[in-house]
């Protein structure tokens, strides 16, 4: 509303951000953003190895192997609904 100020402690934390944020900007090396990261075709193929490891690509329910994504969804979802509800 008009006229409403901010707490102090508020006021803060967004001067700090906001001083982080010049701090990073002031040590960023221009010619190395133009010239990319030499080392970006490395973490790319990481990220990509981590997600084709970490994904599920089918499960066992009830004996049956299903790898159809809706149907495991629905029975991760079920399964961790059923564990902490």
């Amino acid at each position: 509303m008009k006229g409403e100020t901010k707490p102090a402690f508020s006021i803060n934390k967004e001067m700090l951000k906001f001083n982080k944020f010049i701090e990073d900007v002031k040590s960023v090396d221009i010619p190395m953003l133009l010239q990319g990261n030499l080392n970006t075709k490395y973490f790319h193929n990481v990220i990509n190895w981590r997600m084709a490891r970490n994904g599920i690509n089918g499960l066992v329910n009830g004996g049956e192997w299903c790898e159809d994504p809706i149907r495991i969804k629905e029975k991760v979802k079920e399964y961790f609904m059923s564990r902490f509800s």
